[in-house]
């Protein structure tokens, strides 16, 4: 009897450990296809970069870091290289079975600092590419999210306010009859259709279709890039998205090029970086225009897509040999441009909601005042 209840006791302890040792692994399946949290990456690369500058061996530098790491995508990378290092492979080998974690572009930085030997450099470059892009992102989120935040609030408060807070009311107004104006009618009869379970599921069917419907226009390449171009032709809106794509076009373009790579493999990666599709499809038309020998300039120029100021630049760049110092200027510059896009986008936006808000407040109140008001002037 003893020796059943023991066998029973460890047989439950194992099935335990499996059932825990099954969930570690569903998390970490799920943690390597997940990107890195927003940041994640630059506090990782800058903390590379600076155990690298102090003498920490590259295992010890990547074990460590996959310890403090909080972000769990970056955590596993950063483990699962520290063994591939052990292992004898290079880094670039080691960061490349990691493509959620690292882009095509910073494998080819990790790559020209393995051909050059100035890995320290190289990483603190990416460091400083990663927290700038970051915080660009960042920006132009908050730009966007905050008006749409207040206009969502301000469409629910119009369509759910009423019926709730005004219960009490408009029993007593339905009841004068014919007597009510047509906007008191108006108000009370959404009341009653927002109270109908009916409604609530077709709104409902309504946000899940309009949610796929935008996934889908920002997912699937070809719709994505009819979006971006629509988008590209609406004041204010268009400038900042254009300001964005040219201020992550030159950052890459110059990193990659301070730091030795090769110039047609970089025009490429920059495309890719700039995460607008307009430019990434007018990329390939440069490219060859780079392989027939004509200079950069010209070839961004021939895409249509850059301000006359980065051609100037990038001209005196070549004259001068200073292509990458140019091209960390444009870059600045546009980031610039952003911060004062973004408080014009606001300045524009924000009237416009208060205005709607005080519309639907408006006619709120004037539903409910003008039937009072006729029935105190009938007395």
């Amino acid at each position: 009897m003893t020796m059943t209840v023991v066998h029973e006791i460890r047989q439950a302890v194992q099935d335990s450990h499996d059932e825990n040792a099954q969930h570690a692994r569903i998390r970490e399946s799920r943690a390597r296809s997940r990107r890195p949290a927003e940041g994640a990456l630059a506090v990782f690369l800058r903390s590379f970069s600076m155990m690298s500058l102090a003498g920490v061996t590259m295992h010890n530098s990547l074990t460590l870091l996959g310890y403090q790491s909080e972000d769990e995508p970056v955590r596993l990378a950063s483990m699962e290289m520290a063994q591939e290092i052990a292992k004898g492979h290079r880094l670039s080998k080691a960061m490349s079975l990691h493509p959620h974690v690292f882009s095509k572009f910073q494998l080819s930085l990790i790559q020209v600092a393995e051909r050059t030997g100035n890995l320290d450099e190289i990483l603190l470059k990416m460091a400083e590419y990663e927290e700038k892009s970051a915080g660009l992102n960042r920006k132009v989120k908050g730009a966007l999210t905050y008006p749409a935040c207040i206009f969502v609030v301000c469409l629910l408060m119009l369509i759910f306010a009423p019926p709730f807070v005004f219960s009490g009311i408009f029993p007593m107004l339905k009841s004068m009859g014919a007597g009510l104006p047509w906007i008191t009618r108006v108000v009370i009869g959404l009341s009653e259709l927002v109270r109908n379970p009916l409604f609530v599921l077709t709104l409902a069917a309504l946000a899940y279709a309009g949610g796929h419907w935008l996934i889908e226009r920002f997912t699937h390449p070809q719709k994505r890039l009819g979006t971006y171009r629509r988008l590209l032709k609406v004041p204010v809106l268009g400038v900042l998205l254009r300001s964005v794509a040219v201020s992550r076009f030159c950052r890459s373009l110059g990193v990659q090029l301070s730091a030795g790579g090769e110039i047609v493999e970089a025009l490429a990666l920059a495309g890719q970086g700039s995460q607008n599709p307009v430019l990434q499809e007018a990329i390939p038309k440069a490219l060859a225009s780079l392989r027939a020998g004509r200079e950069l300039s010209r070839c961004l120029k021939e895409t249509e897509f850059f301000p006359d100021m980065v051609i100037h630049l990038l001209r005196v760049g070549e004259e001068s040999g200073e292509i990458p110092e140019m091209l960390r200027i444009s870059a600045n510059w546009f980031d610039d441009e952003v911060d004062q896009r973004i408080e014009t986008l606001a300045s524009c936006i924000e009237p416009l909601v208060m205005l709607i808000m005080g519309a639907c407040v408006g006619v709120v109140v004037i539903a409910l005042l003008l039937p009072m008001m006729n029935l105190v002037s009938s007395l």
